[in-house]
């Protein structure tokens, strides 16, 4: 009967570390995509969850989704600016992060030629926390954008504040997408 228990204790043991439920990495996980962050203020308008394109999930409980916007060229850059003028601030930085004006300012249609701009929008409660982009996976269909604290202060300010995580993609990634969603991952989800 030992024998027997020992067995499966040391079968028990082994078998979690050797064996992956997902047959390994995955190729379409980035688990270090290059982003840049700007500050864009805080808005309580829902016209930024409206607009988005992952709209149809900002309703879903079990994540707290992102708005996610995708710029293909200057047009559509300007276009946010103007629909969201009066609910962001675009001009104005936060402490070391840049505003959007300013992070804008280096792309051109040369740019946008070959390469997309997506963003998510995040609202924060303080604006001494910081975002980053932990992950993102890319299928050819689906665009998911896998967003974190990356900050953890010990004081805090107490002002509400809002960030646009922006990732620079090249189109030919993203070209056949058809869903673009991002979603916010906390402490032990880390």
């Amino acid at each position: 009967m030992k024998r027997i228990i020992l067995t499966i204790l040391i079968f028990g043991l082994l078998l979690p570390s050797s064996c992956s439920m997902s047959g390994g990495e995955d190729s379409h996980v980035n688990t270090s995509p290059a982003y840049e962050v700007c500050y864009v203020n805080y808005s309580g308008s829902a016209e930024i969850y409206l607009g988005s394109l992952n709209k149809d999930k900002m309703y879903e409980s079990r994540n707290l989704h992102l708005p996610v916007y995708k710029f293909d060229d200057l047009s559509s850059l300007s276009n946010f600016r103007k629909n969201f003028d009066g609910d962001l601030s675009f001009d104005m930085g936060y402490d070391d992060v840049p505003s959007f004006d300013g992070l804008m300012e280096k792309y051109d249609e040369e740019y946008f030629s070959e390469n997309s701009l997506i963003a998510c929008y995040v609202q924060s409660g303080s604006g001494s926390y910081r975002y980053g982009v932990k992950e993102t996976y890319n299928d050819g269909e689906n665009f998911i954008i896998t967003v974190t604290c990356i900050n953890s202060p010990e004081v805090g300010t107490c002002d509400m504040a809002g960030w646009l995580v922006v990732m620079s993609v090249p189109e030919d990634e993203v070209s056949s997408c058809t869903v673009f969603d991002a979603v916010m991952v906390y402490g032990s989800e880390q």
